[in-house]
């Protein structure tokens, strides 16, 4: 996907994220909203995984559904970019993107400090697309 498509696409301002840190699974996910430019801002230390789902829980249903219907054309789907510049990159090393599920994982290695961007495209059960910013700020331990 280039930038001219890219910025065709509507920003979600309202749904918040949920995220968790670490790995312990019993852990509550926060929930992050975007702020009044759309950007969601997450703080992380260096090495800490982070579990980012985009779509606030809602693809689980959904999914399940696609499964039994395995029709593509009515289900959901994620594509996500690292943002360098006016440049859109494949996701950084340490990093997997759940394209059904909207789920985005990093474990970031040695070295990852500072602010990380993404930019995150979700097309929804009804063809409609939105866009959600991210900006991972990592710091030192």
């Amino acid at each position: 996907m280039d930038n001219k498509r890219l910025s065709s696409i509507p920003f979600d301002y309202f749904e918040p994220v949920k995220i968790k840190k670490g790995y312990n699974r019993n852990v509550e996910p926060e929930k992050i909203y975007p702020d009044d430019k759309g950007m969601i801002t997450i703080e992380i230390r260096e090495l800490e995984r982070v579990e980012i789902n985009l779509n606030n829980n809602r693809a689980e249903v959904e999914v399940k559904a696609k499964v039994e219907e395995d029709n593509s054309d009515n289900s959901n789907f994620y594509s996500g970019y690292l943002v360098v510049g006016n440049q859109l990159r494949p996701l950084p090393v340490g990093s997997t993107l759940d394209v059904e599920r909207g789920v985005f994982y990093w474990q970031p290695g040695p070295g990852f400090i500072g602010d990380y961007r993404f930019v995150f495209v979700g097309k929804i059960q009804d063809g409609e697309m939105n866009l959600k910013n991210i900006n991972v700020k990592i710091g030192p331990r």
